[in-house]
């Protein structure tokens, strides 16, 4: 008779110890969500900076696109600021060119600065270039 109750206690412990306690799946649902959170924000910032990266792309392909009319132009650059805006990839772009002296007199600095319409607070390109004075307005010539 005692080892039929040692029998008994003994099955049901082993069934009491075969699940989880409550308290055990909640904690684990806490770090499955936290973990899950960390996940969705990493890749929210990922898809953020890859849409800013296209964007850099593009503004890189307003100020190239500005700097090649200009070279089609083969004028000699004015000094001072010009502003415009450009319709391309189907986004209003605004530009601005500033032609500046250099320390050598047939040569004039060109910076092109790109940003989108609506947020015109961040360059996202600048483009650089140097402008060789065309041979008919050298004086030297």
């Amino acid at each position: 008779m005692i080892s039929s109750t040692c029998n008994a206690n003994h099955k049901l412990n082993a069934i009491r110890t075969k699940g989880f306690t409550l308290l055990e799946v909640l904690i684990a649902l806490a770090i499955l969500a936290t973990g899950l959170m960390a996940l969705s924000s990493s890749l929210l910032n990922g898809t953020k900076n890859q849409t800013r990266q296209i964007e850099k792309t593009f503004a890189h392909y307003v100020a190239n696109n500005q700097l090649g009319e200009m070279k089609v132009e083969d004028a000699w650059p004015e000094l001072g600021t010009t502003r415009g805006n450009i319709e391309m990839l189907n986004r209003e772009w605004t530009w601005k060119q500033v032609v500046s002296k250099t320390t050598v007199d047939s040569l004039r600095r060109v910076d092109v600065s790109v940003t989108i319409k609506d947020d015109e607070e961040y360059t996202l390109a600048t483009l650089t270039a140097f402008v060789g004075r065309p041979p008919e307005k050298d004086p030297r010539r």
